[in-house]
């Protein structure tokens, strides 16, 4: 219950903020691009969950989606390089205690899929493919992650999957990987 906005067919190219909570759906899943960066904030203190579905984001210079802060689900979305043969760079930017769900997305072509910059930020990724990034899921300053049913597609060795600091929290399971490297690279796990 709450908000709704239905985005219709077609590219969107310029930059969207949105400052609350609310449901955002394509009018048909996959046909309609946002290609201007994408800002959704909220509230640690509400219980809203904000709702991304069927989107696709397409995105180069700046991160496709920056959260600050509040709780917010991608469902059945795509993010991608606007560029095919170069990758972009972040793909989502986690600040603020921002607490993110992907649910059944797919990542491409970013050199970061998901960066979680502070300990407060959480991540729960089901089913989701990140293929060729240079890093999947990358927690420079801890954060709370777990990743389980998603598939991992690196394509260079010095792709990897997880990149996490030593105080990040979470669990990592049921997941898949090919290319060059596990999920873990040169790395062990935290």
């Amino acid at each position: 219950p709450g908000d709704r906005l239905r985005l219709l067919c077609g590219v969107h190219a310029t930059p969207l903020e949105l400052c609350h909570a609310l449901e955002v759906e394509a009018e048909r899943a996959g046909l309609s691009t946002l290609s201007g960066p994408l800002t959704l904030r909220g509230s640690a203190a509400s219980s809203r969950v904000g709702v991304l579905r069927g989107v696709a984001l397409s995105h180069f210079y700046n991160p496709a989606v920056t959260l600050l802060g509040g709780t917010w689900r991608l469902e059945h979305c795509s993010i991608e390089s606007s560029r095919p043969k170069h990758r972009a760079c972040a793909g989502v930017v986690l600040r603020g205690g921002a607490r993110l769900e992907l649910v059944d997305c797919t990542i491409s072509t970013a050199s970061s899929a998901v960066q979680i910059c502070d300990a407060e930020c959480s991540l729960l990724a089901r089913g989701t493919t990140f293929r060729n990034v240079r890093t999947a899921v990358f927690a420079e300053r801890g954060g709370r992650i777990t990743v389980t049913g998603c598939a991992f597609e690196t394509q260079l060795g010095s792709d990897v999957a997880l990149r996490l600091s030593a105080d990040t929290r979470g669990a990592v399971r049921g997941n898949t990987a090919s290319g060059p490297r596990a999920l873990w690279g040169r790395l062990l796990p935290p």
